[in-house]
């Protein structure tokens, strides 16, 4: 493992990285396995986690484990995938649990089905998110925007100059109409509302988990686009606006971070 004794993983900024070793016996089967554990601080409600910009192939078998002591309460496998920001990651949404104390994220070397990584490689993993994701409907009509930050100037003989940064996606839409039981009454899934959310996400440390599609039109889970559409990074929340009788509106946007 590098220097950062794999703090790169929880520090809320994907494109930093830890750097690990595959093991370096000879004979590697599909069970050979790296487990990687996060203790939480106190029992957590937890019900979706991923692994984001990891430098794996896509394909590798990861599992999600949910712990409290040394009882299993739940796991989930998926494989690694292009997800939307154009970085290879894997997404869980495990059924939720709310004492788990610690978290394992689990990596085989089992690419679709066939041992497929060398001994002794070296494998990068951006960040490890995991929280209790809070079903939110909102309007049909919402934005996922590619922003490009750089800047552009010319030289006194107008030659042109960009100061290059990273694109990030942004996310925005306006959420479906609510009674004052969602904006400010605890009456959202895991007893939140509005107004708690939106303090929650005021502080400039703070850091947003937001997946806007995960089912297809007939309710079924859509893998695809739970990877497609999963977004970490900055999220805010608008006014929240009183549309008349018990009824309110607002807005949520969240901008990616690299």
């Amino acid at each position: 493992m590098t220097a950062d004794a794999g703090s790169a993983l929880i520090d809320g900024v994907p494109g930093r990285r830890t750097r690990l070793r595959w093991m370096t016996a000879t004979g590697q089967v599909l069970t050979d396995h790296v487990v990687l554990k996060f203790t939480l601080p106190g029992p957590t409600a937890v019900n979706a986690a991923a692994l984001l910009n990891t430098s794996l192939p896509t394909g590798v078998k990861v599992n999600i484990e949910l712990w409290n002591g040394g009882a299993t309460l739940g796991s989930g496998s998926v494989r690694t995938a292009r997800l939307g920001d154009g970085n290879v990651g894997a997404v869980w949404r495990p059924t939720r649990q709310t004492t788990v104390t610690e978290v394992r994220v689990v990596i085989y070397n089992d690419v679709n089905g066939s041992v497929g990584i060398p001994a002794g490689t070296l494998f990068d993993l951006g960040e490890v998110i995991f929280g209790d994701l809070v079903d939110m409907p909102h309007v049909d009509e919402w934005d996922n925007e590619l922003v490009d930050p750089s800047s552009a100037s010319r030289t006194r003989g107008s030659r042109p100059i960009v100061a290059s940064k990273t694109p990030y996606r942004r996310f925005e839409s306006a959420l479906t109409p609510q009674t004052k039981a969602i904006a400010r009454q605890g009456g959202l899934t895991n007893g939140q509302d509005w107004e708690t959310l939106r303090r929650a996400m005021l502080p400039e440390s703070a850091r947003t988990i937001a997946i806007v599609r995960h089912n297809t039109p007939a309710g079924a889970v859509d893998q695809p686009e739970i990877e497609d559409t999963l977004l970490f990074g900055i999220g805010r929340m608008a006014a929240i606006s009183h549309r008349g009788g018990d009824w309110y509106g607002t807005t949520v946007t969240v901008e990616e971070i690299p």
